[in-house]
């Protein structure tokens, strides 16, 4: 390890802070920053977490799988057409 620098820790060690989910680094004026930062801190105490994928039904799962399914085709298709063409 070099002498004066820490290794960071990997984000994934620690539970997410906000029930919102993923989050994003946005620039704001330092004089304004605490008060975005609250204003986002009472937005995100005030909703409900992001967890769909536990509040689907079996019919919306089974959906939103075929879908996902049809798209991995197109671009398997869409792939094995290219590779045929690149190969004439």
């Amino acid at each position: 390890m070099l002498q004066g620098f820490a290794v960071a820790r990997s984000s994934t060690s620690f539970r997410p802070k906000w029930k919102l989910g993923n989050t994003a680094v946005i620039r704001v004026p330092k004089a304004l920053a605490p008060a975005v930062l609250r204003y986002a801190h009472d937005l995100d105490q005030k909703s409900e977490p992001l967890e769909r994928t536990e509040s689907m039904n079996t019919t919306q799962k089974l959906t939103k799988l075929k879908n996902l399914q049809a798209q991995a085709n197109a671009v398997r298709q869409e792939l094995g057409i290219r590779a045929f063409q690149l190969m004439l």
